[in-house]
């Protein structure tokens, strides 16, 4: 048996060292008694029991690391939030329950409907208050404010002490907000027909008045980060149609309205807007506070759904994404006002849509997207100026830049724009004007492949360490720090000699990144107070290590499985992570530093009583001795003795999948899951793709036939019972590889593209564009147009072959698909049929790129299933089969 086939496996996890092909041999050797041992307290899973399995996923860990909240999601809708000790054996159920936050004393409140619970966690004793709109919690306090609606329509804002568990309430109160720190509370009242804002100091107990006897009502309170400063909009109402902007300076007890009409700067014809993607900000000096603002006077066209579409060549658009004008003129634009100047500047406009600010607010990047369209990029280069928020004045910044997320990136005390050009990382120095390339020196390769089908862009720069003295940026696999003057520069992590991937994180871990307008927020890290960093091994171990002092690594948590969620304690002291494999269903797993972890919950507890498979990981060899990856999933009741029918899933990069827990269904948006094929006595590939420039086809005939003949010669499977899948890309592989080799019985292609001379020529609905972008820095790897190399194309394209298929094939395909036009799939189909080649087409009319409808979803997973139980399992032909295919 050829020792590079199993890599790890759930049975044999032996030390590198260690010949652990000896604990697999074993383990062939005994499985069948392991299965006769199992017989009498497992059992087949039938399809009505997918129902019991739900999705984990983890809330919050309590600041004194005792207590820890998770929930369970599931498809019927029986949501539940759990909330255990770490140390204990206490745990508390709240059905349905959601948003939901520890105090300091040992309490949780969550809402569950229109009901706050508040749960004492050492007694498990719980007060349910009624109709409630939304609630905040303040530490400085701790106290739980609750806005409640009672039965009368009248609202009051109710103070739950978790302290002394007593409760005191303001009446009136219609909107209120907590500051970010904690210790101020701003509500607006209502009294009779009039409205009053107030704020309270809560450490002090002081309440001050800020405006009093106005016939509007207050809402979108929005604070600085220090909570110094809070601005606020008005409500609308019959006598006053419009909003109005306030400010209000704590320390100075002074609250500014901004003009509007009569006001210098403000922008013509415009009403002020509250727009909840670009929300209103506080600069961090307190001088500004940004806007948003509509023209409502101003129409999109054509105003006639009937009138004729002209689609002119000279625009820089298509005309589905410009509607025949520029495609911003609608959208809100951002404003910004200095109210101890009394001053207003427009920001965005039609011609500069796109902004990015600097890290103090005092510079921005503005920009337009189509002005260098038409392009045949991803994402379409573009221009960016410099708009100077105390001047108004402009000028061009970069001409013709990347305009990819994460390529450029202001620091965040606004010293410093760094951006990617010409494969190098580059500083702008605000103060002197100046450009310097920080990394050409170094001999470092900063980009690469970043995503599954795209082309190569730059690895990362997470952000600055304090007072902008360093840059951090990705390589490949580690961490590296380049001083802003271009002095030097050192490595944090040595992954690459082992190949894992170090990146930095935020806690908690749930991979949500933080934006500000059009770009991310300028991120500062402090080394001395350690950095977070997400590990990703080349076997597919992952988990997370706290880097501190002279680039010492401290383990937190790193496994043969897949880890992620990480969540900490104020004090770093203790963990909370989520752990799974593709046998072990995911878990909430704690540890403090320096002690063992411990699991406090297992999900999907019901996977015992079943049969279950396991997925192994293993390394071939393409025509060109790239070493790749692939997952092989077992059946399970896998018997050694008897050999199984095999599905090769393809696409691009896979591996990832290895510990990924896949909850069994018969409900996938694409018709196809790994867990309930391995239920059903089928083995399951998914091998990595090394897709080669203009060779995209037939690397993928490579590296598929490649993975598929080294489990043939582990004997694991029938090699006459193989079948390909694939959706999209994927199915663009499948119909390209089964016309040219005969290794599988039959094949399923899902979205399928198969003329790519069409394919460019064609409009991807979902972005309003050509495709022309997936055949340069995208999936098909051309760089070149039909135009310029037809023979390329026509080389790469499964229709040129579609008359050497000797394999039964199964289309299929939603009408509404706005990614790939189902065209594709209907004009293969139709060759097949002139051909009299064995195929039958399936499709949706209300289904797009994948199938949205359950009843779609559940026909399409039924369907394909019966395909490959017929042609790999030699079971009867279901009637729509037999109908379609004359063996």
């Amino acid at each position: 048996m050829n020792s590079n086939l199993i890599v790890r496996t759930p049975y044999a996890r032996a030390a590198y060292g260690f010949p652990w092909i000896v604990f697999f041999v074993l383990f062939l050797l005994l499985l069948p008694l392991l299965c006769q041992g199992q017989v009498g307290t497992q059992k087949r899973i039938e399809v009505k029991d997918y129902s019991q399995w739900g999705h984990l996923k983890l809330e919050q860990l309590s600041s004194n690391a005792q207590w820890a909240s998770y929930s369970m999601q599931y498809d019927t809708g029986a949501d539940t939030l759990f909330v255990r000790q770490t140390s204990g054996s206490l745990r508390y159920a709240l059905p349905q329950a959601r948003n939901s936050t520890f105090d300091q004393q040992n309490w949780l409140v969550a809402l569950q409907g229109q009901e706050l619970i508040i749960l004492e966690l050492s007694s498990g004793k719980r007060e349910r208050i009624t109709n409630v709109q939304s609630y905040a919690y303040s530490a400085v306090r701790n106290a739980f404010y609750i806005l409640q609606k009672e039965a009368s329509s009248h609202t009051q804002l109710l103070v739950r002490s978790s302290t002394r568990g007593k409760s005191s309430a303001i009446d009136g109160v219609t909107k209120f907000s907590i500051s970010p720190n904690g210790a101020y509370l701003v509500y607006a009242m209502q009294n009779k027909k009039t409205y009053r804002l107030c704020i309270q100091d809560l450490a002090l107990g002081t309440t001050k008045l800020i405006l009093s006897d106005t016939v509007q009502d207050w809402d979108h309170f929005y604070w600085d980060k220090k909570s110094q400063a809070v601005a606020f909009l008005s409500k609308k109402n019959d006598s006053h149609p419009n909003m109005a902007l306030y400010y209000y300076l704590l320390q100075e007890q002074k609250c500014f309205l901004l003009p509007t009409a009569a006001a210098d700067g403000f922008p013509q014809g415009a009403q002020l807007y509250y727009d909840f993607q670009n929300k209103l900000l506080i600069s961090d000096d307190l001088q500004r506070v940004f806007f948003s603002v509509i023209f409502p006077e101003q129409k999109q066209y054509p105003q006639d759904k009937d009138q004729v579409e002209i689609w002119n060549a000279s625009d820089p658009q298509l005309f589905p994404a410009s509607l025949g004008i520029q495609p911003y003129i609608n959208l809100p634009k951002v404003a910004v006002w200095t109210p101890a100047k009394g001053r207003i500047l427009p920001i965005t406009s039609t011609a500069f849509p796109k902004l990015l600010l600097n890290g103090k607010q005092q510079l921005a990047l503005i920009s337009n997207p189509i002005t260098l369209e038409p392009s045949v990029a991803q994402d379409v280069p573009r221009d960016y100026y410099l708009l100077n928020l105390d001047t108004g004045e402009q000028q061009l910044f970069l001409a013709k830049q990347s305009s990819t997320k994460g390529e450029i990136m202001p620091s965040p005390t606004g010293e410093y724009i760094s951006y990617f050009k010409d494969k190098n990382w580059w500083i702008y120095t605000v103060a002197t004007d100046t450009h310097t390339n920080l990394t050409a020196a170094s001999g470092i390769v900063f980009d690469g492949k970043t995503s599954l089908l795209g082309g190569d862009n730059a690895f990362g720069n997470p952000g600055w360490t304090p007072h902008d003295q360093e840059l951090l940026l990705y390589d490949q696999y580690d961490l590296w720090l380049f001083k802003a003057d271009g002095s030097g520069y050192r490595q944090l992590t040595h992954g690459r000699t082992k190949r894992t991937q170090y990146r930095l994180i935020r806690l908690p871990d749930f991979s949500y990144g933080q934006s500000l307008y059009d770009g991310p927020v300028p991120m500062a890290y402090d080394l001395k107070k350690g950095l977070y960093l997400k590990a990703r091994g080349y076997l597919e171990q992952s988990g997370y290590y706290l880097l501190k002092g002279k680039n010492k690594l401290e383990q937190i948590v790193y496994e043969e499985a897949l880890v992620d969620q990480l969540i900490g304690n104020a004090a770093g002291t203790a963990f909370l992570y989520r752990q799974q494999s593709f046998e072990t269903a995911p878990q909430v797993c704690f540890k403090k530093i320096g002690q063992a972890s411990q699991t406090l919950y297992q999900s999907n507890p019901q996977q015992a009583k079943y049969f279950w498979g396991k997925a192994s990981l293993f390394t071939f060899e393409n025509s060109r001795k790239d070493i790749l990856k692939a997952v092989l999933f077992y059946p399970a009741q896998y018997n050694p003795q008897k050999k199984y029918p095999m599905i090769v899933n393809i696409y691009s990069d896979q591996a990832y999948k290895r510990h990924l827990y896949t909850n069994p269904t018969v409900q996938s948006e694409n018709g196809f899951n790994n867990t309930h094929y391995s239920l059903n006595d089928y083995f399951v590939l998914y091998p990595d793709i090394a897709h080669e420039t203009q060779n995209v086809g037939a690397s993928a005939v490579d590296c598929s036939v490649a993975a598929v003949q080294k489990v043939i010669a582990e004997g694991l499977v029938d090699p006459e019972k193989i079948g390909l899948l694939g959706h999209s890309f994927g199915g663009y592989e499948t119909t390209y590889v089964l016309n040219k080799t005969k290794l599988f019985a039959t094949g399923v292609a899902g979205g399928a593209i198969t003329d790519l001379q069409r394919n460019y020529y064609s409009i991807s609905w979902n972005y309003k564009r050509p495709q022309f972008w997936r055949f340069y820095d995208g999936t098909y790897k051309m760089n070149t147009s039909p135009l310029e190399d037809p023979e390329l194309y026509r080389r790469n394209s499964p229709i040129t072959y579609v008359d050497q298929l000797q394999t039964p094939l199964l289309l299929w395909s939603g009408k509404k698909d706005t990614q790939v036009n189902w065209s594709q799939s209907l004009e293969y189909y139709l060759a097949l049929r002139q051909l009299k080649k064995k195929s039958i087409a399936l499709f949706y009319p209300n289904g797009n790129h994948t199938l949205l409808q359950l009843q779609d979803q559940i026909d399409l997973n039924r369907r394909i299933k019966q395909w490959f139980d017929y042609y790999l399992k030699d079971q009867a032909a279901a009637d729509w089969i037999v109908k379609g295919i004359k063996e």
